[in-house]
C-alpha cells in the first residue's frame, strides 16, 4: 500500500477520534499487508482474522475490511459510515493501527 493512502486513512480515522489518535504500527502494517494478500486468492471475509495475531502480545484486536472503492479516501468514508467498522475505529481500547492493501481490498488491523 502506498504510504500516502495509509496517511489519508489514518488522518480520516484520527479526525473522528480527536482526543485519542491512532498511531501507525510497523508490526500491524505487516500483518495487515499479509491479510490483504490473502484475499488475492481467497474470498473476502472476516473469518480467520484472529490467526493474523498469532505470536503477538496484543490484548485487544479488531479488523476492518473494505473492497470495491475507487481510492483510500472512499474506502475510509465507507468504513466510517458503517456502524460496526466505525465502532472499531472509535474504540479507545485501540491505540495502534496497521493498514494493508492488495487486490482491491483494504485491511485495517487495530490493537493495543
Amino acid at each position: 500500500m502506498s504510504k500516502s493512502a495509509a496517511i489519508i486513512m489514518i488522518a480520516m480515522m484520527n479526525a473522528a477520534r480527536l482526543d485519542a489518535p491512532l498511531t501507525l504500527s510497523d508490526d500491524l502494517q505487516a500483518r495487515a499487508e499479509r491479510r490483504a494478500q490473502h484475499f488475492c486468492t481467497h474470498p473476502m471475509s472476516h473469518d480467520g482474522w484472529q490467526a493474523s495475531f498469532e505470536n503477538s502480545d496484543y490484548t485487544a484486536m479488531a479488523e476492518n475490511v473494505a473492497k470495491g472503492h475507487k481510492d483510500a479516501a472512499a474506502a475510509q468514508t465507507a468504513l466510517l459510515g458503517s456502524p460496526p467498522h466505525r465502532a472499531n475505529i472509535l474504540n479507545r481500547d485501540f491505540s495502534r493501527v496497521g493498514i494493508g492493501f492488495a487486490c482491491g481490498v483494504y485491511v485495517q488491523f487495530f490493537a493495543n
